[in-house]
């Protein structure tokens, strides 16, 4: 019979788990797995599905090097994804120390090992964000959860590693913005992060956006991280749909389910952006249709469906992530010329320094927190 396994290093990129923390599961018996000839564990992939709550990827016959690609050093002075995540659990585990809060477990509300990034109580204590008003949105989408949607209140609430909190801390400043009629500060933030975007005003920012009817758009679960709405500089509609990114890597996730795969290729051929190698390849199913591919496709279906008269792909994510680059680069070189332009990445780094610079005093806090707690050095 043929076995699907997945090696320590794939399994822990999924779950946001260190290396270590992946291989005590396997020495305490929790989670089914055996060693190869070389002293490496592998995972039944069944198994750690149910234990995580996660969808993976099939993956069979794997060699037995411990790294998978994505832990790889082509170059001696780029961070391995494990050194890169363990460089940024440490950084949010000192911001939890300085905050003077105990350590919690996780990162899933079943678990029993502390970790340092995880905070205790966070649904009561909001320490995991930059501000009552981003505290009290957060308890508020979590309180009204619509169909569909997929807000995990331990993670929102606890999980300091996550990126989701991450994004609620850096785009919350915005809605409260507009609904404290400053806009046009909102405007100018987002005309300097994204100057070829064709901004005219910028009319809402909203997070984890997904249309409550998904049959008419992917029919799974993606959804926006952020989105963006304005009115470009003919007065029409358009939006920016953007996925943040802090340890995650966009390859990772993937969905099983086939009504969602019967749709991707629907708007894979509707949409006819992708070049014909590629797009016969994610018909076929020889290549796999992951988060990134999920992503572009959301946008441009709901930039359709929507009648937008502009829409893009946005990859926000720190200037020393492994592999967002690479990533949002071999996307593009899968779309046709004409339509390279609408996929692009925007470092955390750069998109706080525009925020500073152009918010005026009393306005520009949440962006020195969101530097201060997130950004990392080399």
């Amino acid at each position: 019979m043929d076995k699907k396994y997945i090696n320590t290093g794939e399994l822990a990129g999924m779950t946001g788990c260190l290396d270590e923390e992946i291989r005590e599961l396997a020495k305490k018996g929790v989670l089914p797995a055996h060693k190869t000839r070389r002293g490496h564990w592998r995972f039944n992939v069944d198994a750690a599905e149910k234990y995580f709550g996660i969808v993976i990827n099939p993956i069979t016959n794997l060699d037995d090097d411990e790294d998978d690609g994505v832990n790889s050093k082509e170059n001696p002075d780029t961070m391995t994804i494990t050194e890169f995540r363990r460089k940024c659990r440490e950084q949010q585990g000192m911001f939890r120390e300085k905050m003077g809060e105990p350590m919690g477990v996780g990162p899933w509300r079943n678990s029993t090992t502390k970790q340092i990034s995880m905070l205790v109580n966070g649904e009561k204590t909001g320490k995991n964000f930059v501000d009552k008003f981003t505290f009290n949105y957060a308890k508020s989408r979590v309180n009204n959860l619509q169909p569909h949607e997929t807000i995990d209140e331990y993670r929102l609430f606890n999980n300091m590693l996550s990126s989701q909190p991450m994004a609620f801390n850096l785009f919350c400043p915005f809605i409260r913005m507009i609904e404290e009629g400053k806009a046009d500060i909102v405007t100018g933030v987002f005309k300097a992060i994204f100057p070829d975007k064709h901004i005219g005003e910028v009319t809402e920012v909203g997070l984890e956006y997904l249309h409550t009817d998904i049959k008419n758009y992917l029919n799974d679960c993606t959804a926006m991280d952020a989105i963006v709405r304005y009115k470009d500089t003919e007065g029409k509609p358009a939006f920016i749909a953007i996925e943040t990114k802090y340890t995650d890597v966009l390859g990772e996730n993937t969905s099983n389910k086939e009504r969602a795969q019967d749709r991707y290729r629907e708007w894979i051929k509707r949409i006819g952006m992708f070049k014909p190698e590629t797009e016969a390849k994610l018909l076929s199913g020889e290549k796999v249709i992951s988060q990134i591919y999920r992503n572009f496709l959301l946008t441009e279906c709901y930039g359709i469906v929507e009648g937008a008269n502009r829409c893009y792909s946005v990859v926000l994510a720190p200037a020393h992530h492994p592999t967002t680059e690479k990533e949002v680069a071999s996307l593009k070189d899968e779309l046709l010329p004409e339509y390279q332009y609408k996929i692009s990445s925007v470092t955390l780094e750069d998109f706080a320094k525009n925020a500073l610079k152009i918010c005026p005093k009393g306005y520009k806090y949440p962006f020195w927190y969101f530097k201060e707690r997130y950004i990392i050095e080399k």
